[in-house]
C-alpha cells in the first residue's frame, strides 16, 4: 500500500511511514488504486452471449415441433389415416375420373391462355386497329403540319397587309400634307397680289384700316391650316408633326403681333413683327416642310 501522506511504497500492514514516520490509519490500498491487468500470453476471458445461447437451443426446438405438426397434419401418427395413403390399384371409374379431372384442367388452361390473348389483342389492339391509329396519327401530324403552315402564311399575310396599311398611311400622310402646302402657297400668292395692288412694298399699312381687315383675313386662312396640321394622323411621324405644327403656330403668333403693331401705329413693331414672320415662313417653316414631304414621298 502508500502513505496518504507521502506516497512512499509500504507494507500492507503498517502502522506507521517507513518514510515520513506518521501514524497510518487509512492508507490507500494498491488495489483500490490500480486495476489488475491480465497477465502476459494470457488471454481474457470471453463473455458469455446468453442471447445466442437461447436462441440456439430455441430455434431447433421450434423448427421440430412445426415438423411434428405437419407430420400430425398429413395423419402419420393416426393408423385410419395412414392406411388411406397407401397404393390402390386403379380401376376403370378411376382411369375415367381422372381423364375427366384433367380434361377440366386442360379446359381451364386453354380458357386461361384464351383470357390472356384476349387481354393481350385488348392491349395492343389488331394489326388494322393499330393501322389505323397510325394512319390517325400520321393524319394528327400532317394536320399539324398544315396548321402551322396555315399559322406561318397567316402571319406572313397580316405582315404584309401591316406593311401595305403603312404604306397607305404615309401616301395618306403624304397627299394631305401635299394639299395643305398647296394651300399655304395660294393663300400667300392671293395676298401679296392684293398687297402689291394695295399700297405696295416698304410703304406702311398700319394707316390703312382696309388692309389691316386683309390682315386679318389671312390670319384666319394660315389659323385654319394649323388646324389641318393638328387634325392628321401622323402615325409614327410624331417627331416631324410637333415641328410643323409648333412652326405653323408661331407664325400665327407672329403675324397676330404684325397685325396688333399696325392697329396700335406702332410702325417699329409693325415692321420688326413682320420680318419675324417673313424670316420663319421663308426660311425654317418651308424648308422643313418640304423636307417632310420628300421624306414621306420616298417611302412610299
Amino acid at each position: 500500500m502508500y502513505c496518504k501522506y507521502c506516497g512512499a511504497d509500504i507494507p500492507d500492514d503498517s502502522e506507521f511511514c517507513e518514510k515520513c514516520g506518521k501514524k497510518l490509519k487509512g492508507a490507500i490500498n494498491k488495489k483500490d488504486v490500480f486495476k489488475e491487468k491480465p497477465q502476459a500470453g494470457k488471454k481474457p476471458a470471453k463473455k458469455i452471449n446468453k442471447l445466442a445461447i437461447i436462441l440456439g437451443t430455441t430455434i431447433p426446438v421450434a423448427i421440430i415441433i412445426v415438423v411434428l405438426s405437419i407430420l400430425a397434419s398429413l395423419g402419420f401418427f393416426t393408423p385410419g389415416l395412414r392406411t388411406s395413403v397407401e397404393y390402390i390399384e386403379p380401376t376403370d371409374q378411376t382411369a375415367e375420373s381422372t381423364a375427366v379431372s384433367v380434361a377440366s384442367e386442360t379446359s381451364s388452361m386453354e380458357e386461361i391462355m384464351e383470357e390472356l390473348e384476349k387481354e393481350m389483342s385488348e392491349g395492343m389492339g389488331t394489326d388494322e386497329e393499330t393501322s389505323e391509329e397510325t394512319s390517325g396519327e400520321t393524319a394528327s401530324e400532317e394536320s399539324a403540319a398544315e396548321t402551322t403552315n396555315n399559322i406561318t402564311t397567316s402571319t406572313d399575310t397580316e405582315k404584309e397587309d401591316s406593311e401595305k396599311e403603312k404604306d397607305n398611311i404615309t401616301a395618306d400622310l403624304y397627299t394631305e400634307l401635299d394639299n395643305i402646302s398647296e394651300e399655304y402657297n395660294s393663300a400667300w400668292n392671293n395676298y401679296k397680289a392684293s398687297y402689291e395692288q394695295g399700297p405696295g412694298y416698304g410703304v406702311a399699312q398700319y394707316d390703312d384700316p382696309e388692309w389691316i381687315a386683309f390682315d386679318e383675313t389671312y390670319l384666319a386662312k394660315q389659323k385654319e391650316l394649323l388646324g389641318k396640321l393638328k387634325a392628321l394622323d401622323w402615325q409614327n411621324y410624331i417627331e416631324e408633326r410637333d415641328t410643323i405644327i409648333h412652326c405653323a403656330n408661331t407664325l400665327c403668333v407672329y403675324f397676330q403681333d404684325y397685325i396688333n403693331s399696325a392697329k396700335n401705329y406702332d410702325k417699329e413693331g409693325f415692321n420688326a413683327n413682320w420680318d419675324k414672320w417673313a424670316n420663319l415662313y421663308f426660311g425654317d417653316f418651308t424648308d422643313y416642310y418640304n423636307s417632310v414631304l420628300e421624306k414621306l414621298n420616298n417611302i412610299i
